[in-house]
């Protein structure tokens, strides 16, 4: 099958040819027809299933369409922002920093941010206590995570921790260990059963704080989720 070339760098939307879908599209409302456009999947919370939605969009694209890689950015996938401003909610932020949280958030090439803006129906707020959940549980893990680092920096690298600070290096460096390791605890009873931190809360050594701060910083931070990958890589296993 002829492999569509990356003529597109410059174009808003990939050519109808790769994606029927946009016969229907109206430039003037910047999206397909109302019977034309895909829902997106949702989690038990009413929250948009990044994964299972970016794979529906991906469905209506010939797979041989190599997406342009010259303009990439971020695509929120609670959208429209006016849905989520505190004007909307008597002053309320909650929604906004909900809708900024990584995990909701998509890095992406810049024509397919377009091609789901055009073809994906406006996804539907979830509740309040939904977002207000999200949010303080993303609160939670990133504190935590700031714990579990600076625990690491303490124990692995003692003259970071004590940088700037008058004090007497020899008797200090256990003190700050154990000051750090004491915020840690105090983060993980805030965790709840959020995560599956059994295994460390039985041997809370350095070594298994070490851990647990590099799995949240894959979540918490970071900017937003990486598709890239999974978007290339649907390009390749499609074609094969």
């Amino acid at each position: 099958m002829e492999r569509f070339a990356g003529k597109t760098e410059s174009s808003h939307l990939p050519p109808l040819e790769v994606a029927p879908i946009l016969e229907s599209y109206n430039p003037k409302l910047a999206r397909v027809s109302d019977d034309a456009l895909i829902e997106p999947i949702y989690d038990d919370n009413g929250v948009v299933d990044i994964e299972s939605t970016v794979e529906l969009a991906l469905k209506h694209v010939d797979p041989n369409y190599a997406w342009p890689r010259d303009r990439l950015d971020v695509h929120h996938f609670e959208w429209e922002r006016q849905n989520y401003h505190p004007d909307k909610w008597g002053g309320d932020k909650t929604p906004t920093l909900f809708r900024e949280i990584p995990g909701l958030k998509g890095y992406v090439p810049r024509q397919f941010h377009n091609f789901l803006h055009a073809v994906t129906a406006e996804p539907e707020v979830p509740g309040y206590d939904v977002m207000e959940q999200a949010v303080e549980s993303h609160r939670i893990h990133k504190a935590l995570f700031e714990a579990a680092r600076q625990v690491y920096v303490a124990d692995r690298r003692p003259q970071a921790s004590l940088r700037g600070k008058w004090v007497n290096e020899s008797d200090a460096s256990y003190a700050m260990l154990s000051k750090r390791i004491e915020i840690f605890d105090q983060r993980i009873a805030e965790m709840s059963d959020e995560l599956p931190l059994d295994e460390i809360l039985m041997n809370n050594s350095t070594d298994k704080i070490g851990a647990i701060a590099k799995l949240l910083g894959r979540t918490v931070a970071r900017d937003s989720i990486n598709l890239l990958p999974k978007i290339y890589r649907h390009q390749k296993a499609r074609s094969l």
